[in-house]
């Protein structure tokens, strides 16, 4: 309105649709800020609502859970990069040659076999 204003030389009227305007936006901004606020304190109702409603017990146990689960992968892993050293050590006695590593091939195995992961 302000450009037609402006246009048709009407200065008075276009400063007015100019501060219009920008009043508008002001209340625009305090409209985003309040709703943003509204919608936060909803969502911390929502969570203390939850957290009274989720006993000790059950996060408990999904602690329980989680760490049994953790322990199961790791266990996986370390067997994983047992046999990885295992094959890498038969490779490499292929490589260095047979009869260099006559005998030796078992004990370097078991010992491998035998070694405890370091934890």
């Amino acid at each position: 309105m302000s450009a037609v204003k402006m246009r048709s030389g009407q200065s008075q009227q276009m400063n007015y649709w100019m501060r219009a305007r920008v009043g508008l936006q002001g209340l625009t901004l305090v409209a985003l800020v309040a709703g943003s606020m509204a919608l936060k304190t909803e969502r911390d109702k929502a969570k203390a609502l939850e957290a009274a409603n989720t006993p000790e017990v059950d996060q408990e146990l999904l602690k329980q859970k989680d760490k049994e689960e953790f322990e199961e992968r790791l266990r996986g892993a370390e067997e994983a990069h047992l046999q990885e050293s295992v094959l890498a050590a038969k490779t490499v006695l292929k490589l260095v040659g047979a009869t260099r590593a006559h005998g030796h091939e078992e004990k370097l195995v078991e010992g491998l076999v035998n070694r405890t992961p370091s934890g």
